[in-house]
């Protein structure tokens, strides 16, 4: 989930999805933000926070480099396994209603002329507001399979302030010093707009969806699907930066050479796999217990 979050296209709440613990995720983000305190929420969400956010920390840096220069195998990874949460999906809705696939669609069909449609002009300049506006929208999409955190920020133009601020702070307490309160300061001020914004995007959403599910499974699951389908528009491997500044990455596409379409497919199928690995092992343990 925080290596996903990190790449404009992949999305942390399909990582949730995949695995298997999006709906729980979701209950308990519900039940703390409705003030239901339960220690195994705590504990359940304190994991998975410490394990994203210490990615995120730990990674900045070389996923940025990476998609900078590694675009189509990155890229490969998360479109097969973001598609890889699409049957633990039928594995809670089947058999399946008219409902969902009429929400599927309808969901699909926004998503994906979303992401086609929106222009790519970037704002150049960063500051707080913006950074506050890219964690809320961050935050929200970070929550929803299929919507990429990521890819809005990155629309917001405030990706790379973002991202070069984080792997500051992981260089920084790589490297410890004298002055590590000193050289905190500019990359936690540029953060704090951001976390405060993420802190409203999360509880909103959370709360929504966790209604949603309750109400209506079919319709929730259908939307979510859809949700995840469009996001493979976005996560088309053969593309390369063309343009990196301060504030924005430009993509192109390109056609492939024949080896690199091997390579996409095999790195695809492999991550594919792996969603539904872990489902499996997961069933397997419960089951054990």
């Amino acid at each position: 989930m925080g290596l996903a979050n990190l790449v404009p296209g992949a999305s942390g709440g399909t990582i949730l999805l995949a695995t298997g613990l999006y709906v729980r995720f979701i209950q308990a983000l519900g039940n703390l933000s409705s003030f239901r305190f339960k220690v195994r929420d705590f504990i359940f969400l304190g994991v998975l926070s410490l394990a994203a956010i210490g990615t995120v920390l730990i990674a900045a840096k070389p996923i940025k480099l990476a998609i900078l220069e590694q675009t189509m195998p990155m890229y490969s990874v998360f479109l097969g396994f973001t598609l890889g949460g699409l049957p633990l999906i039928w594995s809670e809705v089947k058999p399946a209603s008219s409902t969902f696939l009429i929400s599927l669609l309808i969901a699909f069909v926004l998503s994906t002329g979303l992401i086609l449609g929106l222009p790519f002009s970037p704002p150049i300049t960063s500051g707080p507001y913006l950074l506050f506006l890219a964690g809320l929208v961050g935050a929200a999409a970070m929550v929803l399979p299929g919507l990429s955190g990521g890819y809005l920020v990155l629309l917001l133009g405030q990706y790379l302030p973002i991202l070069s601020a984080i792997g500051e702070i992981g260089e920084i307490f790589m490297t410890p010093d004298s002055h590590v309160i000193e050289r905190l300061i500019a990359p936690c001020l540029t953060l704090l707009p951001v976390g405060i914004g993420v802190l409203i995007g999360i509880v909103a959403v959370s709360r929504l969806l966790k209604f949603t599910l309750a109400k209506n499974p079919q319709a929730s699951f259908g939307v979510l699907a859809g949700l995840v389908l469009g996001a493979t528009v976005k996560l088309w491997p053969f593309q390369r930066v063309i343009e990196a500044n301060n504030t924005a990455l430009t993509f192109r596409h390109y056609f492939p050479e024949g080896f690199e379409i091997f390579i996409a497919v095999l790195l695809a199928l492999g991550s594919f796999c792996l969603p539904l690995s872990i489902s499996f092992l997961d069933k397997k343990n419960q089951t054990d217990t």
